[in-house]
């Protein structure tokens, strides 16, 4: 799969690969246990009251660290897109005098290979020679899409993360690529999106990215009509307007829909209604998973699949948002509770309180993750060492 097709992508925090997250309860498994701006008590072991001075200090510990913990993160991710832009040119100049050259050996690789096309899955010399920045690596690709050897799909895939440093002989084949490709194909969804991300023919593809979100419940196209990229820092610059918060409107509560959800809620974020984020980010907690549902011997649809894989994404940048930006009493309660969980169902189980038909936690493989990540959270943050100590 190549870097950026899907928006499984999203850029987890240093601190811990978080996969998704949900909250389990006695008497509805993996849903929200209760409103999280309440101060309801949560568990440290089965029949036992929460430990005040356990979570209480947790909480303190969190809100004293986490400002500091996002500098830093912000700090090494500013870095390594520096050293991202350095790389690239480096390989502008490795290719911009030898163009011809790059193109016979990238031929040659493609003569070798079964489909005989170039093949950018993987860690594959070929993904270096797509340069965002260089023309040069533009006019290779050019001349070897001409000769059929390149998947047009697979090359703009390649760009999907960086269209604000599109070079003028990319923004020139893009939109040559437009004009060729079939109206709705996958080609041309990756050539308006990257022409709509580096601002090139921003009012001409607006409708057609609002209708991929709206109608077809495309994520991607949420995010680029919601964010650009920052050239100097890679950093997301949100774009703030009065269309993109009538698409907010309109979208922000679809529940078929739990990736355009969690895009609504880092919009709500960024545009300051961290309100509005945290109640999107507690519905998404309030899903459940198909495979919940599931006999234990019976094999889910394809169709579950897909949502259960949306469900948890969509988690999983929302545990991101609460951990990490929301920052409140209550964004980090669902973290708690959620590391929690095990011990709650246990309990429950002891007490013959799980609900008939559905399956346990330990069963379900989103769910075991859910509570194997907000524990490695509480874990992290237990052992993070505070000034002076």
């Amino acid at each position: 799969m190549n870097r950026s097709s899907r928006l499984n992508e999203f850029i987890l925090r240093a601190i811990v690969i978080v996969y998704f997250v949900v909250v389990l309860s006695p008497t509805s498994l993996c849903k929200v246990r209760q409103s999280a701006g309440e101060p309801q008590p949560a568990p440290d072991a089965p029949g036992q009251a929460r430990t005040e001075s356990r979570y209480d200090t947790l909480l303190a510990k969190y809100h004293s660290v986490i400002g500091n913990m996002e500098r830093k993160n912000r700090f090494y991710r500013v870095a390594e897109f520096r050293d991202k832009i350095d790389g690239f040119a480096n390989a502008d100049r490795e290719i911009s005098g030898s163009e011809r050259a790059v193109v016979r050996r990238l031929l040659d690789s493609a003569s070798q290979r079964r489909t005989k096309r170039i093949d950018f899955d993987g860690e594959v010399p070929e993904n270096e020679m797509v340069v965002p920045t260089s023309d040069a690596s533009a006019r290779i690709f050019e001349k070897l899409m001409d000769v059929g050897v390149v998947d047009r799909a697979q090359l703009l895939g390649m760009l999907l993360d960086t269209p604000s440093l599109l070079s003028k002989e990319w923004l020139r084949l893009i939109n040559r690529v437009v004009r060729t490709e079939a109206v709705g194909s996958p080609t041309w969804r990756y050539a308006v999106w990257l022409l709509y991300g580096s601002g090139d023919r921003r009012e001409e593809y607006r409708a057609a990215l609002v209708r991929m979100a709206s109608k077809e419940g495309t994520a991607q196209a949420l995010s680029f009509l919601f964010f650009r990229m920052n050239p100097r820092s890679g950093e997301e610059i949100v774009m703030h307007d009065r269309g993109n918060d009538g698409v907010l409107s309109t979208l922000a509560h679809d529940k078929g829909r739990p990736e355009i959800v969690a895009m609504c809620a880092k919009y709500a974020f960024a545009t300051g209604n961290p309100t509005l984020a945290q109640e999107l980010c507690e519905e998404l907690l309030s899903m459940r998973y198909r495979a919940q549902d599931v006999p234990r011997r019976a094999k889910q649809s394809e169709e579950d699949d897909d949502w259960d894989g949306q469900l948890a994404r969509a988690r999983q940048e929302a545990l991101s948002l609460l951990f990490s930006d929301i920052r409140t009493d209550g964004a980090f309660k669902l973290v708690y509770d959620l590391s929690q969980a095990d011990k709650v169902e246990a309990e429950a189980a002891v007490e013959g309180k799980l609900p008939k038909g559905t399956r346990p936690a330990a069963a379900t493989a989103a769910c075991r993750l859910d509570i194997q990540n907000a524990q490695s959270l509480i874990e992290w943050l237990e052992g993070y060492k505070t000034a002076g100590k």
